[in-house]
């Protein structure tokens, strides 16, 4: 970014011309200048004398590293009053990234990773990546930029470095900038650069000095519906906030957005804001070892599973232990005394799924318990059970969980309409107007009746694990194959490259 600074003069460095100032800032100035054989430069001066150390940390750090997405260092002044670093010609990675398809983004991104791994390998620590530190070029070409609050192995003490909406949420806490946290500020760097906006918007930016510690960012998805589940799990885990939850190994995250391209959308993620908030900060605060029993009530279809099922997952990427198909009895016993957290969900509904509840309540067992129910539970709010229960969804709502999932917006606001609101419902017609439009598309002759129950159970293009789907039907998963067998001759429905679910085969691609 340019500003204009009538006061900054043009450093006169032999044999480098500074040109024209780019940017004025409290302890430097950047011009665009020109060295020997009139190649292009940025110089980097120090305003006063006693801001040279902060060059001399910048230069001790790039002196270390030797790689296309790293800017280079070209010469030092022998005070450290000025540098000499590599002009990179590009935009601010958000910036480029808008108009750039998400492939595009993984292919910049995977340099950046390398750029990244080769600071780690070689002791250096950016301390601030973010969208406005990394520049590409008009060949997608990635390098990131102002190391100046590098963390090195020799520094000794280490205040705040980062920005907040980057930061990692230990950095907060005070903690020395780290591997681990530099992956949390390139996850928050790809959350941007998808969605436009950092992981936590609180109304008081102040407050991003401590929402990062209370709760989780809200998945990608929620305000971006096309990005694909491999990015988004992706991104998640670069967010954990605890370090040690994070990958340790870059060349799994590399490999893994190598991946994204031939990955399918996420499931939408569409309103319920503050309920799923609230259900992410006990997540929060279950991880950190206090008990939270959470009531999630309403009417069938309102969304009450989708939420508890979005809160156990987020609960699993913060390490808790998931006690899935545990009996409210074998669950008590796993809490009592436990000494890391864990999560379970019940229906309240089922046999001492509430005395459960009541019973960790009162020991102050380390432990998430998700209820659902169809009602309040009186008692178990009096203990201390926080209790939520899903708004229905706004009209603009629908419209973009139905637009996301393939379906026209003009239906979604009748649809929208016809259901009050309740999800369920919304999606009951959306499925029952794929259904309709599939048999239009499909000869579907050849198939036997028996068949027709698998295929209209996936007929929303929804992919569904095999047990899952058997259950639906009440079949066998022997028996849901053999119903299958025709479906895949016809090439009708496809299995996903671990053959563990199924959905329909999507249609090709129009010609460009």
């Amino acid at each position: 970014m340019e500003h204009s600074d009538p006061i900054a003069a043009a450093p006169n460095i032999d044999p480098y011309r500074a040109e024209r100032l780019l940017w004025s800032g409290t302890h430097h100035d950047v011009w665009l200048g020109k060295g020997p054989y009139d190649v292009n430069v940025a110089v980097k001066r120090a305003r006063e004398p006693h801001d040279n150390h902060r060059l001399t940390h910048e230069a001790a750090a790039l002196t270390r590293l030797d790689h296309p997405a790293v800017v280079r260092l070209m010469d030092r002044a022998p005070d450290d009053s000025w540098l000499i670093l590599e002009w990179v010609r590009g935009e601010p990675m958000d910036q480029w990234a808008r108009s750039h398809s998400i492939e595009e983004l993984m292919y910049t991104t995977i340099q950046l990773v390398d750029g990244i791994r080769h600071m780690h390998h070689n002791g250096v620590v950016h301390g601030d990546i973010k969208p406005s530190n990394i520049l590409v070029d008009e060949q997608w070409h990635a390098t990131l930029i102002d190391l100046g609050v590098a963390v090195l192995p020799e520094d000794e003490e280490v205040t705040f470095r980062g920005t907040l909406g980057f930061a990692a949420p230990e950095l907060l806490r005070g903690e020395r900038p780290t591997n681990a946290s530099e992956l949390y500020s390139l996850g928050a760097t790809l959350y941007y650069c998808l969605t436009g906006k950092m992981p936590f918007t609180p109304d008081d930016p102040a407050a991003l000095t401590y929402v990062p510690l209370v709760s989780l960012p809200a998945p990608p998805s929620t305000w971006a519906p096309e990005v694909p589940m491999l990015l988004e799990q992706a991104v998640m885990k670069l967010l954990a906030r605890r370090p040690d939850r994070r990958p340790s190994d870059l060349g799994k995250v590399r490999r893994a957005l190598q991946a994204v391209p031939t990955s399918r959308a996420s499931r939408p993620i569409v309103g319920m804001h503050a309920t799923r908030d609230h259900l992410r900060r006990a997540v929060v605060s279950a991880a950190d070892g206090h008990t939270q029993v959470v009531v999630v009530y309403g009417p069938a279809g309102c969304g009450r599973n989708t939420l508890i099922e979005e809160a156990a997952e987020a609960a699993r990427r913060e390490g808790l232990a998931w006690l899935k198909d545990a009996s409210p009895k074998l669950a008590l016993a796993s809490v009592t005394g436990a000494l890391e957290p864990s999560v379970a969900s019940f229906d309240a509904s089922e046999p001492e799924a509430v005395d459960m509840a009541a019973r960790v309540l009162a020991a102050g067992h380390k432990a998430l318990i998700l209820l659902r129910s169809e009602r309040p539970l009186p008692d178990l709010q009096a203990a201390g059970a926080l209790h939520l229960t899903p708004p229905l969804l706004g009209r603009q709502d629908a419209v973009m969980l139905i637009t996301a999932l393939g379906g026209q917006p003009e239906l979604a606001r009748t649809w929208w309409k016809e259901a009050d609101g309740l999800p369920a419902g919304i999606l009951g017609r959306f499925r029952a107007w794929r259904r309709r439009k599939l048999r239009e598309k499909l000869d579907l002759s050849s198939v036997p009746p028996a068949a027709h129950r698998v295929l209209d159970a996936l007929a929303d293009g929804t992919p569904r694990q095999l047990p899952d789907l058997a259950r639906q039907l009440g079949l066998g998963e022997h028996q849901l194959l053999d119903h299958c067998a025709v479906l895949f001759a016809e090439e009708l429905i496809e299995a996903s490259g671990d053959g563990s679910s199924l959905r329909v085969t999507p249609p090709p691609a129009p010609p460009e």
